[in-house]
């Protein structure tokens, strides 16, 4: 038996079609297949990233399901490497296959987790000691795990992310014609500090004639980095979307020439891939990940923190409609949830 143990499903979040994309798979390639925790959506009332005290009961919850019906020929995928409760799978001495999906944990020093030091520490190592597999998006997250655990590093599997553009598109339909939009750029990332939102708002300001925008699931724009938060809802050529549900934010993508990036954390980013499934030129800092998603399109990437060589790449972009790179980007990270199935099943008692 295939047990899946998926994220919730999170408004505000990729998470909203995170366990229908990994569903449509894990179907497909495992015969005897269970998925576990409501599919109700909701929204994250405590934290920013994911819910802090929605998440851990959730988790707990999918395991009270699994615990009394595992078995030693069992497998288990957990759609995130922090699942409240997981020791008790091991402690149960039944001597199942376990694997899971990092996004990013303590191992990145600007992740929320980072704060959970050192207590997480003690976790993560436990959980790489119980664990068969760990996926991962990006091979430069697999480095600064492996940095301190090297003893890990055949366990550690470089997949890309989890996504299925062609589900986007037939759920929310295709984009205008680039030159018939009418935003200029867009910023889709969370409002947080790692998020560096200061930097858009420097950009937005030094192009008092291009209209800009930000979308939140927030009703209000909030996030960790306070005062660009204020200073948003001051610039006069910036429009702020908010309550956003998907078909509204997608609607928002599908009307913008560029989607805009400044982040120091981010390993691929989903708000990079749905940009690219609905027609957007994207343009990144040529920091940590960015450079390897983008296939090293320098066209797309800028100096970090550069506001003269955003400036002129920000020009060229909305000046052309995206070329190969929405298909290059999109052809490998749809495939990242075929990848997990097939490592998993071909290291598991499972059958297609």
């Amino acid at each position: 038996m295939f047990h899946h143990l998926p994220l919730e499903r999170y408004k505000q979040r990729y998470t909203e079609f995170l366990r229908d994309w990994e569903s449509i798979v894990f179907k497909k390639y495992m015969s005897d297949y269970e998925v576990y925790g409501s599919n109700d959506i909701t929204s994250i009332k405590s934290g920013e990233v994911i819910d802090s005290v929605a998440r851990p009961v959730y988790a707990m919850n999918q395991l009270a399901q699994l615990l009394p019906k595992l078995t030693a020929d069992d497998s288990i995928y957990l759609s995130d490497f922090y699942h409240t409760g997981v020791d008790g799978i091991r402690y149960s001495r039944i001597p199942c296959k376990l694997y899971s999906f990092c996004w990013a944990q303590s191992f990145d020093i600007y992740d929320f987790t980072r704060q959970f030091m050192p207590w997480i520490r003690q976790y993560e190592l436990m959980m790489l000691e119980m664990s068969d597999t760990v996926f991962v998006a990006c091979s430069e997250l697999k480095e600064l795990i492996i940095s301190p655990y090297p003893e890990f590093t055949e366990k550690i599997e470089v997949v890309g992310l989890p996504f299925n553009s062609q589900f986007l598109i037939n759920e929310f339909g295709n984009g205008s014609p680039f030159f018939s939009r009418d935003i200029d750029c867009v910023f889709t990332s969370r409002f947080d500090l790692e998020k560096n939102p200061w930097f858009f708002l420097d950009l937005a300001e030094s192009r008092p004639e291009l209209q800009f925008a930000i979308c939140t699931g927030w009703e209000n724009l909030k996030g960790t980095a306070v005062s660009s938060v204020e200073r948003a809802k001051s610039l006069r050529n910036l429009t702020i979307y908010n309550g956003l549900d998907k078909a509204a934010y997608y609607n928002v993508l599908k009307r913008s020439r560029v989607q805009f990036n400044c982040a120091m954390q981010d390993w691929v980013s989903f708000t990079l891939l749905e940009a690219l499934t609905f027609g957007c030129n994207v343009l990144y800092p040529n920091f940590r990940a960015f450079p390897s998603v983008l296939h090293y399109s320098f066209n797309h990437l800028y100096k970090p923190h550069s506001l003269s060589d955003a400036n002129q790449k920000l020009n060229n972009l909305m000046a052309q409609p995206p070329k190969n790179l929405r298909e290059y980007v999109l052809t490998d990270h749809d495939k990242s949830i075929e990848r997990i199935a097939n490592r998993i099943q071909s290291n598991s008692n499972l059958s297609i």
